[in-house]
């Protein structure tokens, strides 16, 4: 194998492999929780919990919005999971419900009204 040859397959190397990396966190990672498709099936909500927190931290619950035809999620509203339970209700097909029961320690780090056209509304209960 000539160098140029050798410098070229370790540059796609180093492209391909941390673009996988980014790639598989972006679709796969993460536990479903909740799964929720809007009444006219035109958008999917889902609650993801991330454990890659240390020993002594939480996890991560999320509510990512996608389309129906679209893998890529987005993400409209994280928290810092000290107990309490994230549900999700679709109140009209462009109206997504997030609600926290028994939330005693809320830490929220991400909180958006909006995503695309889809309003998004926060009920907290602690």
């Amino acid at each position: 194998m000539t160098r140029s040859m050798r410098f070229k397959v370790s540059v796609f190397l180093l492209i391909l492999l941390p673009g996988s990396v980014w790639l598989y966190f972006r679709l796969f990672a993460g536990t479903v929780q909740q799964r929720a498709v809007s009444p006219d099936g035109n958008a999917i909500a889902e609650i993801r919990i991330y454990n890659f927190a240390g020993a002594t931290d939480a996890s991560t619950s999320t509510v990512q919005l996608r389309n129906k035809l679209n893998p890529f999620r987005h993400i409209v509203f994280s928290r810092l999971d000290y107990g309490g339970n994230v549900k999700l209700l679709w109140t009209g097909p462009k109206r997504l419900l997030v609600e926290c029961v028994d939330c005693p320690n809320l830490r929220v780090v991400q909180q958006e009204e909006k995503w695309k056209d889809i309003d998004v509304v926060y009920s907290m209960h602690q």
